[in-house]
């Protein structure tokens, strides 16, 4: 049969040239041949690869080389490793078995992988399309990339982000989880023609990393001057301790802090008192005083018009860059009972110590009940009360235009403030160099995904554009 020419009338008698008709639909099935072919030529290599591995230099040949991956001496156990994706591609196409295992090699087979190993050996066991898979994991560098496109259960274009770089993956599985800006750390390799990962990190790396892996290039750039897929072997290892580095920065829960920086540890301070109206009068104005008409609004009182109840604020001082004061405790006269709730040991320690200076012999102190944060979050006595007034406030155009004012100050100021992640230095300075432009346009990217994702009452994308523009980004 003749072969079709990509003008020519299509075979299938739509009327249309060939090239506008079914010659994609012939290169998706040849792409998900391909891609199945691969998978199934990965999982046949991966079995006979690992137990070539045991038998050539030991039962413990995983271990030694989990050793030189991680840096850690800890044994691991391979079912439950969070890394075995990443790890076992690396252990058999890059690892070099004679640097870490006393056993006789030639000089000529020193820097052979185990594949290369297998491949000298038993080259003839293996099919064409075998021997090139292997010789393609064995010569292509692990990276990072950025997500710019995603075609779910087909593909994602991935943009290498220590070369110049941008190249359509064929992949499935990560199409559902990956989204557009997100980081992955990985190997790509081709194969016949088709672009596939091979060995990829567990988890996304989130945007807000990516100014982490651009100072990774600054670094790497001092000794390369320029990266590639050739030079960049020499920083092979040192890029899988900067994955696992962020790895565990990324995978660790979060430490909970207040406004001070300090642990959150959450205290009810409770003090025994006889006169409520007496102890109110005496901490009533540890801020701004109360009127007598905002302490009748808050207040309980009982049978005889004498306070019972009453739960007001204790204020921070108002910082600098702040609109509101934030509330530094929570104080509840209730009956014959004062409670104190603070969020911190160094809150607790200061308060008790104001309490004593205040109320001096008008309350004794009984105990102080720690409270987890699962506590406060699940305690059913503790509601959010809506405020009216405050409600009323954020929707008064006199508050919306304070808002607005407010940030657009700080982003006019932003681009003339040291910022301590591009080295201390002023965004105006930092576009003067290539890196340092990098840098600020992942810092804008985050600000952007950050606000689109969590949009607040002002939209700062507005200014965000701005500052683009000023500093030459747009």
């Amino acid at each position: 049969m003749a072969k079709v020419g990509r003008n020519d009338p299509c075979p299938c008698g739509s009327g249309k040239k060939y090239k506008k008709c079914c010659l994609n639909k012939q290169r998706d099935i040849s792409d998900e041949f391909l891609w199945q072919q691969s998978r199934q030529i990965d999982e046949k290599l991966i079995d006979k690869l690992a137990r070539f591995a045991k038998q050539q230099f030991g039962f413990d040949v995983l271990h030694i080389a989990w050793k030189s991956f991680s840096g850690s001496k800890v044994r691991t156990s391979f079912e439950s490793n969070p890394h075995i994706q990443i790890f076992l591609p690396w252990f058999l196409y890059n690892w070099l078995p004679a640097f870490s295992i006393d056993i006789n090699i030639p000089a000529s087979k020193m820097d052979f992988t185990i594949a290369e190993f297998y491949l000298d050996k038993y080259a003839i066991r293996l099919s064409p399309l075998e021997r090139e898979y292997i010789l393609q994991a064995c010569k292509q560098p692990y990276s990072y990339y950025e997500v710019t496109d995603i075609q779910v259960d087909y593909g994602m274009t991935l943009k290498n982000m220590l070369w110049d770089e941008t190249v359509l993956v064929r992949e499935k599985s990560g199409t559902h989880y990956l989204s557009d800006g997100s980081i992955i750390f990985g190997r790509i390799i081709n194969f016949e023609g088709l672009n596939l990962m091979l060995g990829c990190s567990s988890i996304q790396i989130p945007s807000k990393e990516k100014i982490n892996i651009i100072n990774f290039k600054e670094i790497i750039l001092k000794d390369l001057k320029k990266i590639n897929r050739q030079n960049i072997a020499k920083w092979q290892n040192w890029l899988f301790g900067s994955y696992l580095h962020l790895y565990e920065k990324i995978s660790t829960p979060p430490k909970f802090v207040n406004k001070e920086g300090n642990d959150l540890v959450f205290s009810d301070i409770k003090y025994e008192i006889t006169d409520p109206e007496l102890v109110w009068n005496l901490l009533k104005d540890l801020d701004e005083p109360w009127t007598d008409e905002e302490y009748r609004d808050i207040a309980e009182f009982d049978e005889n018009n004498k306070l019972y109840k009453i739960e007001f604020p204790w204020l921070s001082p108002l910082m600098q860059g702040e609109i509101n004061r934030s509330v530094y405790a929570h104080i509840t006269i209730c009956g014959n009972e004062l409670t104190v709730a603070v969020n911190s040991r160094k809150r607790e320690k200061a308060a008790k110590a104001k309490m004593n200076k205040l109320l001096s012999g008008n309350a004794k102190y009984k105990n102080t009940i720690m409270k987890t944060l699962d506590q406060i979050m699940n305690d059913p006595t503790i509601k959010a009360k809506p405020d009216e007034t405050e409600r009323i406030l954020e929707e008064s155009p006199e508050t919306h235009q304070m808002m607005e004012n407010y940030f657009k100050n700080h982003w006019n100021n932003w681009i003339a403030n040291k910022i301590p992640i591009l080295g201390n230095i002023t965004p105006k300075q930092a576009v003067k160099t290539a890196l340092g432009k990098e840098k600020v346009i992942a810092l804008l990217d985050d600000f952007e995904h950050s606000e689109r994702k969590h949009p607040q009452q002002i939209d700062q994308l507005k200014f965000i554009m701005e500052v683009r523009k000023k500093l030459g980004l747009a």
